[in-house]
């Protein structure tokens, strides 16, 4: 296993170097002009299988079976997938799925520029360029140095939060589609309660979703996943620990018996609770401290005309290059299709940015190699009029 992980570790790199050299290959000729190519394919043995690589270096089946099995990844068998293919593990078990914890946001010494990130480890990753998909509000206060404008950004309106319940359930339920809305009777009240006092309704309206409904492995058979989203007031402060105990198990149970009230009287389904097998629920603080979102508001900031357009925050650091922000609070706004819209923005605007750098970087050349040429001229010119100087001088005495 050992000399099969440093024969991958080495192909890997090669394979990866090629790739970022060219993302296509429009041609033939486009990719006979790689560089090494030739030598590459040589290393990666496309004609043999994964299975065929894998038996070479293992002799249990079962790791034969193990190192084979991502062949399912490119919907081939493993005794049909060029050996390449064995790149797919190496892959998934060496670089895996990170989600890091980032507790700082690495500067320059001027402060200008983004450098990398630093984890909750301590560890140090720099970069070129960082995209911040952490809430916008806490990247400000708590990933880089204070400054007013993130002190602003505290003040601003936000979304609203909620009380949130994930319930499984014991027995199918016919009488809920897979998305119901229920609306309060007191419809204005309801909204002035989140808005206004940052408080929960009374009567509150709220969104039940089913989604074993529409996927039946979000479930057993003969039983249910429901997911209740009771829209709520945000937090009326940033501050760490913050009105923790207003949102205490009283009050997720007060709301938890008006969902079920609500829910059993309008649709006929009996003794809802009785079903419940198993439930976890979230409130405004744990959705600050779970997910860093200020002020515990589920969808960012407001889309109030202050934080719209231009009024929004910026995708774009201002001040510091290399540094950009994707997600619910930056431009254009918040939703999972709106989200998904501005990370291709940001995608767009970083490679605009790099490309000008480049662009910048070659007129500067370009610039260089001008003045080089006219200052070697200028030196040549002189250089020939001291040289006549001195012969025709000498030929007047």
């Amino acid at each position: 296993m050992y000399a099969h992980g440093i024969v991958i570790h080495h192909n890997y790199g090669k394979a990866i170097s090629c790739y970022s050299r060219s993302r296509h290959y429009p041609s033939l000729r486009a990719l006979l002009c790689q560089p090494n190519v030739f030598r590459m394919l040589l290393t990666m043995r496309p004609w043999t299988t994964m299975y065929g690589r894998a038996q070479h270096y293992f002799t249990s089946t079962k790791m034969r079976q193990a190192w084979t099995f991502a062949s399912m990844y490119v919907g081939m068998s493993p005794y049909g997938a060029p050996g390449t293919y064995a790149l797919l593990q190496y892959s998934e078990t060496v670089d895996g799925i990170w989600y890091p914890r980032v507790t700082r946001i690495i500067l320059s010494d001027d402060q200008h520029t983004a450098r990398g990130v630093r984890l909750h480890s301590g560890e140090e990753i720099l970069a070129d360029i960082v995209i911040v998909n952490a809430d916008l509000v806490y990247a400000y206060t708590h990933l880089l140095p204070p400054c007013p404008y993130a002190a602003t950004l505290t003040q601003r309106p936000t979304s609203c939060s909620s009380i949130s319940f994930f319930w499984a359930v014991d027995t199918p339920l016919p009488q809920l589609r897979p998305h119901k809305i229920f609306l309060a009777e007191h419809y204005r009240e309801s909204f002035d309660a989140i808005f206004i006092h940052h408080s929960i309704p009374a009567d509150p309206s709220f969104y039940v979703n089913v989604p074993s409904r529409i996927d039946p492995t979000a479930a057993p058979e003969g039983k249910e996943a429901l997911v209740v989203l009771v829209p709520v007031g945000s937090l009326r402060s940033s501050g760490e620990g913050s009105h923790q105990d207003e949102w205490g198990e009283e009050i997720v149970a007060h709301t938890r018996e008006l969902v079920l009230r609500t829910i059993e009287s309008r649709t006929g389904i009996r003794n809802l609770s009785a079903h419940i097998l198993h439930e976890t629920h979230e409130t405004p603080p744990t959705w600050r401290i779970k997910f860093n979102l200020d002020r515990g508001a589920i969808l960012g900031l407001s889309h109030s005309f202050g934080n719209m357009l231009k009024f929004r925050p910026a995708m774009k650091h201002a001040s510091i290059g290399g540094l950009y922000f994707v997600g619910a609070s930056t431009h254009p706004g918040t939703g999972v299709p709106i989200c998904l819209a501005g990370a291709k923005l940001v995608a767009e605007l970083v490679k605009r940015d790099v490309e000008s750098v480049g662009s910048s970087d070659r007129d500067r050349a370009t610039g260089r190699v001008f003045w080089d040429i006219l200052l070697g001229m200028l030196g040549v010119a002189v250089a020939g009029l001291f040289v006549m100087q001195i012969r025709f001088g000498q030929g007047c005495e």
